[in-house]
């Protein structure tokens, strides 16, 4: 029986390990986490630095709830509508802390993405300078109380 535990912890060992996702290339903000416009994006100044202004497909809305309200960006059926904001890179100085950070507040759980207020999807955005990247941009899933374009 010993003998078949230590085969069974080597196996277990030599499986591949789930890794911790990697901060992508770039993040493309259009809300809160937009540089200056909140704690978490000031903390951010130096780890991440501005790119560019952008737009990609998709509506924000404000969701609004009790105690608080904020943007949400959601998918809409045609490519017509588009949500401007910041593309984002990050720097030397961004670290994994910083990504987990970013997540916790966007209430996005890699773990559990399916049950996350936000979703973390890697969309094209159009930079007003010309030219397209992929993005990180926090898509809103959750529940919406009330719906309405944000101004």
């Amino acid at each position: 029986m010993v003998g078949q535990k230590t085969d069974f912890t080597k196996w277990i060992s030599s499986l591949p390990q789930p890794q911790p996702p990697t901060p992508p290339d770039y993040f493309f903000f259009y809300g809160t986490l937009m540089k200056g416009r909140s704690a978490l994006s000031r903390s951010l100044a130096g780890k991440l630095r501005l790119v560019g202004m952008g737009t990609t497909p998709g509506k924000v809305v404000t969701i609004e709830t009790p105690t608080l309200s904020y943007p949400g960006l959601v998918e809409v059926g045609h490519r017509l509508s588009k949500v401007s904001g910041q593309v984002m890179a990050p720097t030397r100085l961004f670290r994994d802390e910083d990504f987990k950070a970013i997540n916790a507040w966007e209430d996005y759980d890699p773990a559990s993405p399916t049950t996350s207020l936000y979703r973390l999807e890697m969309l094209p955005v159009a930079l007003s300078l010309g030219g397209t990247v992929t993005a990180a941009t926090y898509v809103y899933q959750g529940p919406m109380p009330a719906r309405r374009p944000m101004l």
